[in-house]
């Protein structure tokens, strides 16, 4: 009920604020709704805004420890100003755009542990803010992203953990401050030669752009990553043979850095 996730703001004799969310799954680029609930304090006030942001659980990789926070962005307004009597009750629905290069939480029926997403409702009383607790959402991928995912499936991948991490890729157009990777224990025909594979998608309105990080085994040729990166039009989707394509590019990869991947 939401009466019982009201949450207190700015402190005793504050509003409380409650979002409910209507969208059970969603898609990069895709809505949210919901509804904000809200009730006065014991006194009146002037709420100067109601906003809500997508907020995720981030790593940062250290020297010898890896720390996690939650990042906030993308903030959109629900409400300008407006006056809330003392007990006076109020619901705002809303519609928020989650951004193209929003992680995924879910891939083919399975969470992702390690992914905390959702979004934040956030009131402000003059050049004050309090955020309400994260709202879960469950984060489906495109349809490219799928017909990716599902062709390292298909060659044998087996998939085990996702995480988002803190930074900008390089040699990229990335608009959010963190990035997620998909990890995949490597086909049998590759194993000799690869660890893990890691899968990065900073998709657009009109692209996405898919980065290969493939973890080498070490050895007498050293332990240095190969990357990859393409371009997929969403246009260009069912026209494409994912499988093969992954599966030459991964090979010739393997090649041109003096590895025999069987």
């Amino acid at each position: 009920m939401v009466f019982e996730r009201l949450k207190q703001v700015f402190g005793a004799g504050g509003p409380s604020v409650a979002t409910t969310l209507t969208t059970v799954k969603a898609q990069p680029g895709g809505p949210v709704s919901g509804v904000v609930h809200v009730i006065g304090g014991s006194r009146p006030v002037t709420i100067s805004q109601i906003a809500v942001a997508l907020s995720a659980k981030v790593c940062v990789e250290g020297e010898d420890i890896a720390t996690a926070s939650h990042v906030t962005v993308a903030k959109e307004a629900v409400t300008g100003s407006f006056a809330l009597a003392p007990g006076e009750e109020r619901d705002f629905p809303f519609r928020y755009t989650l951004p193209f290069e929003t992680p995924l939480t879910t891939v083919d029926g399975r969470d992702f542990a390690d992914v905390e997403l959702g979004l934040r409702t956030e009131l402000a009383v003059a050049l004050a803010f309090d955020s309400s607790d994260l709202d879960p959402i469950k984060v489906e991928p495109l349809p490219g992203q799928a017909a990716i995912l599902k062709a390292f499936a298909d060659l044998g991948f087996s998939l085990i953990r996702s995480d988002v991490e803190r930074g900008q890729i390089r040699g990229v157009n990335q608009a959010l401050p963190f990035y997620q990777e998909i990890e995949f224990h490597p086909a049998p025909k590759f194993a000799a030669a690869i660890n893990k594979v890691e899968v990065t998608f900073l998709a657009s309105s009109l692209t996405t752009q898919v980065i290969l990080e493939l973890d080498r085994r070490g050895g007498l040729v050293g332990g240095r990553d190969i990357f990859g990166r393409f371009v997929v039009d969403h246009q260009d989707i069912a026209r494409i043979d994912w499988k093969g394509q992954l599966d030459d590019w991964i090979m010739e990869s393997c090649r041109r850095q003096g590895l025999r991947p069987f």
